[in-house]
């Protein structure tokens, strides 16, 4: 794909109202997965409005791929602007925690992701919305099971991966832009109630849904959520460190 081709899917991606929801839950993806830290181009990609597997009624908001696997991705109805859901891949380990993630999130069983890459180490959640997968992003187990995922495939995977050549730079480049305040919300959220500071791993979150801005936060035990003021853009501390048809390791674009 050229340049002039990734251009204009970013500027169509950021004219949609989805934009703001997208921005957020891919930043909290590449901050809780570690990526910013990875080589972008070749350790990870990410693609806004792919043409993979494109119908009338729903087409690829946007796929992340961590060496040669999918790793996320989301869709739309370009007919109605509705918000489809879309993939997360994670750490098979995370099915262990099962019975408390369905009472907390309905996501129902992991589903196994069948890429040689992963061999045989990832599966599924399906999330209805972008909203949803904030949520689930914020939840400290999930964020580790995604980031687990994400280093086993930068440590075993091929590097640089297949879909390098569909990787957008200035997608990378906007998405960074959330997670630019990061160090400074840490220095804030970090200080106790007397002036003093405290060790604390929080998740930030400012979701904007609707021409709404909705504040979610989690705590759980051993984690305190915390809130941003609205003005201070989304920011996200992590909490701690296949395709549409299932086919292992395809060489199409994403």
């Amino acid at each position: 794909m050229s340049s002039a081709d990734n251009s204009s899917s970013l500027a169509t991606l950021q004219a949609n109202p989805l934009a703001e929801n997208v921005h957020v839950a891919l930043s909290s993806y590449l901050t809780v997965t570690g990526l910013w830290e990875a080589r972008p181009g070749d350790e990870w990609t990410v693609r806004p409005l792919p043409s993979t597997k494109a119908r009338r009624d729903v087409r690829r908001l946007f796929t992340v791929n961590v060496s040669n696997m999918e790793t996320l991705y989301g869709f739309y109805n370009p007919k109605t602007g509705e918000d489809q859901g879309g993939r997360l891949h994670v750490w098979h380990e995370l099915g262990k925690s099962l019975p408390r993630l369905e009472r907390d999130f309905e996501i129902g069983a992991l589903e196994e992701v069948y890429y040689k890459t992963a061999d045989g180490n990832a599966r599924a959640i399906y999330y209805l919305d972008l909203e949803e997968l904030a949520r689930l992003l914020a939840d400290a187990e999930i964020a580790s099971a995604s980031a687990r995922l994400v280093a086993y495939l930068r440590s075993h995977g091929q590097v640089p991966g297949m879909q390098r050549r569909w990787h957008d730079p200035a997608f990378a480049a906007w998405l960074a832009s959330a997670c630019d305040r990061q160090k400074t919300h840490q220095k804030l959220s970090s200080r106790g109630p007397a002036g003093g500071r405290h060790r604390m791993d929080a998740v930030c979150i400012r979701v904007s849904f609707h021409g709404r801005l909705r504040l979610r936060a989690q705590a759980s035990e051993g984690r305190t959520a915390c809130v941003t003021p609205p003005r201070s853009g989304s920011v996200i501390t992590p909490p701690s460190m296949q395709s549409w048809d299932q086919s292992a390791d395809r060489i199409a674009p994403s």
